[in-house]
């Protein structure tokens, strides 16, 4: 199977049952988005529309899902270590 668009790699990822490790290795082969600490199926696909709407083909975006563009090292980890 051949993914063309960014539908269909959230139809495909929607429609199969994929693990997280398998969801985030083929959105960084197929996007170049790198995806770390989700654990949860339909928010990582939310996550996804969400930022695929803000950026879409841009070169000036960042590389991990739910971070901020210019990333910030410091604040990426701060939102996660609580």
């Amino acid at each position: 199977m051949e993914i063309t668009s960014f539908e269909e790699l959230i139809d495909f990822i929607q429609q199969n049952e994929l693990s997280i490790e398998n969801i985030s290795k083929l959105v960084k082969e197929s996007i170049g988005l790198h995806i770390v600490f989700y654990s949860n199926k339909d928010e990582l696909i939310k996550d996804l529309i969400v930022f695929w709407d803000e950026y879409k083909d841009t070169t000036e975006r960042p590389i991990f899902l739910d971070a901020e563009h210019p990333f910030d090292v410091k604040k990426f980890w701060e939102k996660r270590i609580k």
